[in-house]
């Protein structure tokens, strides 16, 4: 049997269920220094990517390095995830969002893939 997935979300469901792609953005989380309540990495970010190297990415092989989250040559995952600093990533995809949701925004797209590709063009804006 051929399996086929399509990772598409209809423009429509991207409105409707924001909550679902402006992940874990409540702004309740606090931090790793206990300046409130830390929810789990897992809870919210998924999935996370091992590159070749040992680099942990957000969703997708490529995500440009400086959404990082670190390398596990470096230091281990729990670690990672309690230093890292989500607000960028968190930035990235309410941009993304406010494009492909607004009113020219296309009818279908792989979020995944353009919060990706947007990643990597950040750098060059």
């Amino acid at each position: 049997d051929l399996v086929i997935q399509l990772d598409l979300v209809e423009r429509g469901n991207l409105i409707s269920q924001a909550d679902r792609f402006l992940l874990g953005d409540s702004g309740d989380e606090g931090d790793a220094q206990g300046d409130g309540p830390v929810e789990r990495l897992s809870s919210w970010l998924s999935p996370l990517v091992v590159e070749t190297d040992g680099t942990v990415v957000p969703f997708a092989y490529g995500f440009d390095r400086q959404f990082a989250l670190g390398n596990l040559h470096e230091a281990p995952l729990s670690a990672q995830a309690r230093n890292w600093d989500p607000v960028p990533f968190r930035d990235l995809c309410r941009r993304v969002h406010t494009d492909l949701s607004g009113k020219h925004g296309p009818a279908f797209a792989n979020w995944y893939d353009e919060v990706t590709r947007a990643s990597r063009a950040s750098l060059a804006s």
